[in-house]
């Protein structure tokens, strides 16, 4: 019986972590009635990824000047954290990297957005069309490319450049953790978590208490879905 690696498992932790602790930072600012900086909030972020980074894609890039043996790679993609939109050639642990970059970069701005809005549903009405946008996306792939048909070194190429490293196909992780601290900010500031999603706190006698749950129910049906569908492929030997 051939043995399965799960360790996709924390790489979805991760980002429903991620989610949840970026979200709450900013869930809980607007709910205790502080105005989100968008500026000190990217500064904090990326003081704390980009230099490191920087200085590891430094190396990449200096090796093969130095060691002519080893063929340069472009890496203009990497600049600006787009490596993961198909199979990074070279520090390819980096394509998590560009999906909370990418996170860091869109999330606040949503925010920002969502507390000026007028509409109440706006934030539950994105946050579960994302994930009904992401189910279609994941299945039409799947159904276009079929990794499992394919032989095996071109299933692994296609399924993790289509289907496992996009950020298209990681959002599910992330808007279950959005939602989980949209519920936690509720509970702790004495307000609903559908408006601490909705208005990320400004509404607190909204009737819309069964929207942040609904979410969180749809995110983790679409997720075992389509886990259970590779799982059963990897158990018949497929991929």
């Amino acid at each position: 019986m051939r043995v399965l690696n799960f360790g996709w498992v924390g790489v979805d932790l991760f980002f429903v972590l991620s989610g949840y602790l970026i979200a709450g930072q900013l869930f809980a600012a607007v709910a205790g009635g502080r105005e989100v900086s968008l500026s000190a909030f990217y500064i904090r972020r990326f003081l704390r990824t980009l230099p490191n980074y920087y200085v590891v894609l430094a190396v990449y890039g200096l090796l093969p000047m130095l060691l002519s043996a080893i063929p340069a790679t472009p890496l203009g993609k990497y600049t600006i954290f787009a490596q993961n939109f198909g199979v990074p050639a070279v520090f390819s642990p980096s394509w998590s990297l560009c999906v909370e970059e990418q996170f860091y970069l869109l999330f606040p701005i949503v925010v920002v957005l969502l507390t000026r809005s007028r509409w109440a549903g706006l934030g539950v009405s994105i946050a579960a069309g994302i994930l009904i946008v992401e189910i279609a996306i994941r299945s039409s792939i799947w159904l276009t490319w079929r990794p499992d048909l394919l032989p095996s070194t071109q299933a692994v190429d296609v399924y993790m450049g289509h289907l496992y490293f996009p950020t298209y196909c990681r959002l599910d992780g992330i808007t279950l953790g959005i939602g989980i601290a949209a519920l936690g900010c509720g509970m702790g500031q004495g307000k609903l978590a559908a408006s601490a999603m909705e208005s990320i706190g400004r509404n607190p006698n909204s009737t819309n208490q069964l929207f942040v749950p609904m979410i969180i129910g749809l995110a983790f049906v679409e997720s075992l879905t389509l886990y259970s569908l590779v799982i059963s492929f990897i158990l018949q030997g497929k991929i």
